[in-house]
């Protein structure tokens, strides 16, 4: 397990000023604002001073106190938690783009399993779904997290128990590539003895994220915020199991809003804990995937930016529910990271036992300038696809514990200053996309596949644009069909 930042050691640093405060209670759009435009150590001291502009009205001020500053830089270091700030080397790329990235984040485990994970050629998939799933539900969830794994696949999960927790432990029984966990709550905090150990076998096979600091109490309404990072992180989200008005829909809703392929596991219609699931499904919403083999078969077919994603189509050993990939790389003598992994696979240092950043020679089968990269890596190129048309708010409305408008209101790109009452200043108007698909859409009734046929743009892309006229009044659904709306007229 990777050592803590030697910035959080002492609570004297702009990290661990930035932690403390993370510390305060406040959501993640919230902190975002209190960091803006001046380096952490000026935010508290304005904080304690009662002057600080986002909180003029002092609910951050009595909690701002030396005592919190302490304890949560020797709870980094407890944990060794390493403390990441938006724009930092060690940040996330595959969060940084994002138009809601946490300002702060919380890095426990192996922190070379990031670059890893960002690196080229690899693909990210985020399993979700109940919490409560059927004995069929789960064994299918193991299956795709060990063959989604086998294929040099970064499996993202928010380690939940059921789905989640299923997909990871059978990633980590791959041990071919690294996992990413997304934590709801402090790395540090209370859980019974099974979730306790695949929470720290995901650190030990690859890194745990959190914008919660350690040592900080849990809140209810964390655990449907952060759903937003697991769908910023993966190129595709996979829901297995998930019933009408299920947690992981708030997942879902941040995949849609940001052009991510979604994908469904059909169920039995007569089992509530697939009704949720099988709606996207009827809907137009999701694909439907049966293995690990169908989910990166739709991964290579969209367009979704991926650096060096026809690896995916040339890994060694892959079959699509067959038994371990060639391309492990880990020693089965010393059952270690090899040195010298297959073509294609990760790499993992056997002196160190971190993973890798480079790539095996010819991973990359997209040139970096002509690509738009999903997180914003390629130069000069748009840390926020187009077709996403406005930031993923409101995922938390009616979560019990939420205080409201935070997230809601949406939050700058990191370029951007803060615009007046904290939203983003990201326009409401229709992308090209759903501009297109409204085009497409005059005349009869037409599922989401055949509108995409019509428009000539790929699935998730179209999926969105239907969302985003809906929300505008501009189409509507009914069973699957989509149907435009006629504008009404004004006298």
């Amino acid at each position: 397990m990777a050592g803590p930042a030697e910035g959080v050691r002492t609570p004297d640093t702009e990290h661990g000023y930035a932690a403390a405060v993370a510390a305060l209670g406040a959501a993640p759009a919230t902190v975002r604002r209190l960091l803006a435009g001046m380096a952490p150590s000026e935010a508290w001291d304005r904080l304690q001073a009662g002057e600080h502009p986002v909180d003029l009205a002092g609910r951050f001020r009595a909690r701002a106190c030396s005592d919190v500053l302490h304890r949560v830089t020797e709870a980094c270091a407890r944990t060794e938690t390493t403390v990441v700030l938006l724009g930092d080397p060690g940040y996330p790329a595959m969060l940084a783009g994002d138009p809601e990235a946490p300002a702060v984040l919380f890095v426990t485990g192996d922190v070379a399993a990031i670059a890893a994970a960002d690196g080229p050629g690899r693909a990210r998939v985020a399993v979700v779904g109940t919490r409560a799933p059927s004995s069929t539900g789960a064994r299918v969830a193991w299956a795709l997290g060990e063959q989604l794994a086998d294929a040099g696949v970064t499996v993202v999960s928010g380690l939940a128990r059921g789905i989640d927790a299923a997909a990871h432990a059978g990633a980590l029984a791959s041990g071919t590539a690294p996992v990413v966990g997304v934590l709801g709550a402090a790395v540090d905090a209370p859980l019974g003895p099974a979730d306790a150990r695949l929470r720290a076998q995901v650190a030990a096979g690859g890194v745990l994220l959190s914008e919660v600091p350690p040592g900080a109490p849990s809140s209810r309404w964390m655990f449907a915020v952060r759903n937003r990072l697991m769908a910023a992180a993966a190129h595709a989200v996979v829901v297995v199991e998930s019933h009408a008005s299920g947690g992981s829909l708030h997942t879902v809703r941040a995949a849609l809003r940001r052009g991510v392929v979604l994908c469904a596991v059909p169920g039995s219609v007569h089992s509530p804990s697939s009704a949720g699931s099988n709606s996207m499904l009827v809907d137009g919403r999701a694909r439907a995937v049966r293995d690990g083999a169908d989910v990166l078969a739709i991964v290579r077919s969209e367009d979704r930016g991926v650096p060096g994603m026809s690896l995916l189509a040339g890994v060694s050993g892959w079959s699509g529910v067959s038994g371990r990939s060639e391309a492990s790389g880990r020693s089965e003598a010393s059952g270690r990271w090899g040195a010298e992994p297959a073509a294609g696979a990760s790499r993992r240092s056997e002196a160190s036992g971190r993973w890798g950043a480079e790539p095996a020679a010819g991973a990359s089968g997209r040139s970096e300038a002509s690509v738009r990269s999903k997180g914003g890596v390629a130069a000069g190129m748009s840390s926020r696809s187009e077709v996403s048309g406005r930031s993923e708010g409101g995922v938390a409305a009616g979560v019990s514990g939420w205080s409201g408008g935070e997230v809601a209101a949406g939050v700058p790109n990191r370029w951007e200053t803060p615009a007046a009452g904290g939203g983003s200043g990201v326009s409401p108007r229709i992308s090209e996309v759903a501009r297109a698909v409204l085009a497409a859409l005059d005349g009869e009734p037409a599922t989401v596949d055949r509108v995409a046929l019509r428009c000539s743009r790929p699935l998730g892309a179209v999926a969105l644009g239907l969302e985003q006229l809906a929300d505008a009044g501009l189409a509507t659904h009914e069973h699957g069909w989509w149907t435009r709306v006629a504008p009404v007229r004004r006298r």
